[in-house]
């Protein structure tokens, strides 16, 4: 009889245990699924940080090219600023030596107007001297003249 008891207490306690045991195989089947969504987390979360590590290589790889493109551009602005300055200088350059060719020419000109003007002037004065001569040669006929 009295393991009759004990068995029939076992029975009883078995009967109150299986919702129990239903409810721990629930929250077992849970925890699968939440370790299983955790893992998958956890992998998304590695994937994305291994795109984002890419992504971040790739945008430092682009500012590197980007930073060397504008040195160029700016090394060719500078080129470009320098040979406009070099071409302004020979346009000046040339814009000067024709006008010192000019300068030089009138002065050419200048030498040879004075030349010709003192080749008249001491053709001039020569005359003057031969008029001079005349006229003293005609004052002394005048006085002969006067004189007879």
């Amino acid at each position: 009889a009295d393991l009759k008891r004990q068995y029939k207490n076992l029975l009883a306690e078995i009967e109150e245990t299986k919702p129990k045991l239903r409810q721990l195989e629930v929250l077992q089947s849970e925890l699968t699924s939440m370790q299983k969504a955790y893992h998958d987390l956890k992998e998304q979360a590695l994937r994305m940080s291994i795109e984002q590590d890419a992504q971040k290589s790739q945008i430092e790889e682009e500012i590197k090219k980007l930073k060397i493109s504008n040195q160029d551009l700016i090394k060719k602005n500078k080129d470009s600023k320098a040979e406009a300055v070099v071409s302004t200088i020979m346009e000046l350059e040339k814009l000067y030596s024709n006008r010192i060719t000019a300068l030089e020419k009138a002065l050419e000109q200048k030498d040879e107007m004075v030349q010709d003007l003192e080749e008249q002037n001491r053709n001039m004065m020569t005359q003057l001297n031969v008029t001079r001569r005349q006229s003293v040669q005609l004052e002394t006929a005048c006085t002969t003249c006067v004189t007879y």
